[in-house]
């Protein structure tokens, strides 16, 4: 399974939570003390692209956390129903939720970020 088929765009939000398209928990925000429509209707407008950033943050990946700054910015989530429903194991779903989360970085900093169906 590549990391698409499971975190199927387009992408949707809460005020905590992105979700796919096809009803799967894709990320978190870390910080759920503050109201953050704004910021995460304008990463699903960057992931679904419908907008490209403004500037390129500094993010990295820490599994299984998107740092911002050194900070947690967003958690990735998905792996427990990778495991259970969609992998033989969690070194497969290990690999997409990683492959996903590079994917969101490189969106996120501004890259082409075309993949393969």
């Amino acid at each position: 399974m590549k990391f698409l088929e499971f975190y199927e765009p387009p992408f949707f939000s809460d005020d905590t939570y992105v979700w796919t398209n096809n009803g799967h928990l894709a990320l978190m925000i870390a910080d759920v003390s503050k109201d953050n429509t704004t910021v995460l209707d304008r990463l699903c407008h960057i992931l679904n692209g419908d907008m490209v950033p403004a500037k390129s943050p500094d993010l990295e990946y820490k599994a299984p956390e998107i740092m911002l700054n050194g900070k947690t910015f967003l958690v990735v989530r998905g792996r427990g129903s990778l495991v259970e429903n969609f992998t033989n194991g969690d070194e497969s779903a290990c690999k997409i939720q990683n492959d996903f989360a590079h994917w969101v970085i490189s969106k996120l900093q501004g890259h082409d970020t075309t993949v393969e169906h």
